[in-house]
C-alpha cells in the first residue's frame, strides 16, 4: 500500500498531534455488503518514534451494524494465512477504501471456501 497523500482528512498527520480520526459510522454503513475494500485501522503507537502504526485488512463486507463491521479476510498471497472472518471496531477505523477484485493466474485456487 502507498504512503497516505499529504493532509488527506481522514488519516491523521505523521508530524502532528496523535488525534483520533475515526471515520463516521454512517459511512462504514452505506458499504454494500460484498464489495472488497481495504480497511485501515488505528492499532497502537510506536513507542520508539511516537508515530501512530495502523492494521489494514483487505477482503469482503459481510455486515455492518453500526458497531462492528464484518469481514471475509482474503487469504495472504503467498499462502501463509487462509481466509477467515474478522470482525472489526467501527470507532477504530481511519480508513476504506474500494478495490478492485484479486487477479489470479489461470488454474491457480485462492483457498477461499466455496
Amino acid at each position: 500500500m502507498t504512503a497516505p497523500e499529504e493532509g488527506h482528512p481522514s488519516l491523521p498527520s505523521p508530524d502532528g498531534p496523535q488525534q483520533s480520526a475515526a471515520l463516521p459510522s454512517s459511512a462504514v454503513q452505506r458499504m454494500p455488503v460484498g464489495s472488497r475494500v481495504v480497511v485501515r485501522m488505528a492499532d497502537s503507537v510506536d513507542p520508539a518514534s511516537g508515530r501512530m502504526t495502523y492494521r489494514d485488512f483487505i477482503g469482503h463486507v459481510r455486515a455492518c451494524d453500526g458497531r462492528m463491521l464484518t469481514l471475509r479476510r482474503d487469504p495472504a498471497a503467498n499462502g501463509s494465512r487462509p481466509s477467515q472472518d474478522v470482525r472489526l471496531d467501527v470507532a477504530a477505523i481511519v480508513a476504506v477504501k474500494p478495490i478492485p477484485e484479486r487477479r489470479y493466474p489461470f488454474g491457480h485456487r485462492d483457498g477461499s471456501a466455496s
